[in-house]
């Protein structure tokens, strides 16, 4: 709710600009107003329609209706006040205006929307409209308007129900107060069905001096424009096709959607008041080394100068450096309030805000502005500063006040500062989820399947944002760690031979294990684990008989498992009868790396591990490597893989 602090004059009025759907002829049937007053009952002077006059602000000179004093209802009520009113205006806009009445130092109060907007349109004047002064919100002030006037009856009434809560009453010039309430306070409803409407017409700009072909055609009552390009203002209005035609365009609606960015800098001021500054990491000086007027106050950075200062003066709040080496793209984001004194001082006090990277030798100006425009200034406020401090490892800001003899101001508010660049850093692989074997699933190896089948583990692919290269590795636990062993790999399955499982559980001279098993991927730098794992997994190879009476029939070397291998491989091999054996390993130049066997063995099926050591110790360096066997007339030699 807003007022004006007092005493009041007839010379101060609120107004609420209108363009009307309508094509000229049309009337204005009805105006309302959402208000309350102090429990001294105090009501507006009157209510007004009045024309534009050649810059588009309200035309005092051009009254089209005034009304009798206007009822305000008695805190805690909230009244929608409803007059007839039947004026015609000569152009597609026209104002209402609430007059207020002589003397009173509190109220009454209008009502506000809650979503203050760059354009809105409302204004206030303290000189009978000499000037005029916009406010970010919208005054609850409703026009009704028609094709021909309503003459014979009413068709809207005043409402009124209770507020519980008024927090605070606003004067003008001041922050938005809270009004809590049973329940929407909705505006007075109209009927008119004297019209067919058939759709709606989006016009879209880039200069809302130029308005084109409409730019969509629309069923509903949203428009969705993907079409759009970032960091590029529009503008839009919309106009409702009838069966009798096009009405006039709506109010315009900017439209800014800056390039999506992530913060490298930000700075919400979250201390205790009065904090020094240089716990913080910025710098408040006033030219003498000493923060001055800055301070730290209900978690915000605070200039106070009020009231009066009568010597020149240069005061300057400095952000920390921040590193943007790596940056291409910057936007310096922050919040700010300028809650003005009066208009008296003749422009004595200065703000500006700056850039710089070279710490304040040469700065770059933002933004300045001079005392002698009075009225507020709040609100985000957002620069591109890519072609002043991208690329620079010493970037800053700095918030300046200064002036010149005396002034009167009130507060500078400031919050909320950030620094957002392109620097997005590394982004880890996707999400992913792991396929087979499933949850609680349990794999049975038996003399049947044992030379034969493969245990298969998959997962689904994990993309990664910036296009780097991807592998997959597992974690293994408990007894599965004896049974499951892989490399990294860039593929999405691995399979393992019943065989190798088998092999490596007769090492450890079990035949069932179980544990949890889990993939995860990696780009190199970040990590990001399968999102449904891990997955228990049972492996029973009880069945197995591998009877001493069971001679092979040949001799054989088999591949190793796994190949390539880090840190160990099984080698499997056959004896069809007793024979003296030796194994050897030798490098691709020939020259004997290790000697696995070197014994005199019975018939049968044999294997055994390697861990890629040489004869004294060392571990081999990664490469191909020959493994060789001679058992009696029988030689063989085969290739394996070490990998690191």
């Amino acid at each position: 709710f807003y007022w004006v602090s007092g005493p009041t004059t007839t010379a101060q009025f609120f107004a609420q600009h209108f363009h009307s759907p309508l094509p000229t002829g049309y009337s204005v049937n009805q105006v309302a107003v959402l208000a309350t007053a102090d429990a001294a009952r105090i009501d507006f002077e009157k209510f007004l329609v009045v024309g534009s006059d050649s810059t588009g602000m309200p035309d005092m000179g051009a009254v089209l209706w005034n009304s009798t004093p206007v009822q305000a209802a008695e805190y805690p009520n909230v009244r929608w006040e409803v007059r007839n009113v039947n004026a015609v205006p000569a152009s597609d806009d026209f104002w209402v205006l609430l007059q207020w009445p002589e003397g009173n130092t509190m109220g009454p109060y209008v009502a506000t929307d809650l979503n203050g907007m760059p354009h809105a349109n409302s204004f206030w004047s303290s000189d009978s409209g000499m000037t005029w002064n916009g406010i970010a919100y919208n005054f609850m002030i409703r026009a009704f308007v028609g094709d021909t006037p309503v003459r014979d009856q009413a068709t809207l009434t005043s409402a009124t129900v209770e507020a519980t809560k008024l927090t605070t009453r606003q004067a003008f010039n001041a922050k938005e107060a809270v009004v809590e309430n049973n329940g929407h306070i909705a505006a007075p409803g109209i009927y008119d069905a004297s019209r067919e409407l058939q759709s709606y017409n989006v016009y879209r700009t880039t200069d809302p001096e130029t308005w084109g072909d409409a730019y969509e055609n629309v069923a509903g009552t949203m428009f969705t424009d993907a079409d759009f390009a970032f960091d590029t203002e529009y503008w839009y209005r919309v106009t409702a096709i009838y069966d009798e035609g096009e009405s006039m365009p709506s109010n315009v609606l900017p439209v800014l959607e800056w390039t999506p960015l992530v913060p490298s800098f930000v700075e919400n001021f979250d201390y205790p008041d009065d904090t020094p500054f240089d716990t913080t990491g910025w710098v408040a000086d006033d030219g003498a080394g000493t923060p001055g007027n800055w301070n730290i106050e209900t978690m915000m950075a605070h200039f106070d100068y009020s009231p009066s200062q009568s010597d020149s003066f240069e005061m300057t709040l400095t952000s920390p450096v921040a590193d943007l080496t790596d940056a291409s793209i910057v936007r310096l984001r922050f919040y700010h309030l300028f809650d003005d004194y009066d208009d008296s001082d003749n422009g004595q006090f200065n703000m500006k805000i700056s850039a710089s990277t070279d710490g304040f030798a040469t700065e770059t100006v933002l933004w300045a502005h001079n005392d002698s425009i009075f009225g507020n200034i709040e609100g985000e406020t957002v620069f591109n500063v890519s072609d002043i401090i991208a690329g620079s490892a010493n970037a800053q800001v700095r918030f300046t006040a200064w002036g010149d003899g005396t002034f009167t101001m009130d507060n500078w508010w400031i919050d909320d500062v950030m620094l957002e660049t392109d620097m997005f850093g590394n982004q880890p692989p996707m999400a992913f989820n792991m396929l087979t074997p499933a949850d609680d699933d349990t794999v049975y190896i038996t003399s049947g399947n044992l030379e034969t089948d493969f245990l298969t583990l998959s997962w689904e692919p994990a993309l990664d944002p910036d296009d780097d290269v991807v592998s997959y590795g597992i974690m293994v636990g408990d007894g599965l760690m004896n049974a499951i062993v892989f490399g990294d790999t860039t593929g999405t399955s691995v399979s393992i031979p019943y065989s190798a499982i088998y092999i490596a559980l007769q090492l450890v001279q079990v035949t069932t294990v179980s544990g949890d098993w889990a993939i995860y991927a990696t780009d190199g730098v970040d990590t990001t684990w399968a999102a449904n794992g891990p997955f228990m997994l049972s492996i029973d190879a009880t069945t197995v008989s591998i009877d001493n009476a069971q001679i092979p029939d040949v001799f054989a070397l088999h591949q190793n498992y796994p190949n390539p291998f880090n840190p160990t491989t099984t080698i499997k091999y056959d004896l069809p009868e007793a024979t003296d054996v030796t194994i050897m390993v030798y490098n691709m130049l020939g020259q004997r790396v290790a000697t696995l066997v070197n014994s005199h063995q019975n018939a049968g099926y044999y294997n055994l591990r390697w861990n890629g050591q040489t004869n004294n110790g060392s571990q081999i360096a990664s490469g191909i490597y020959l493994y060789r066997i001679q058992a009696g007339s029988f030689t063989k030699t085969m290739k394996m893989m070490y990998m690191k």
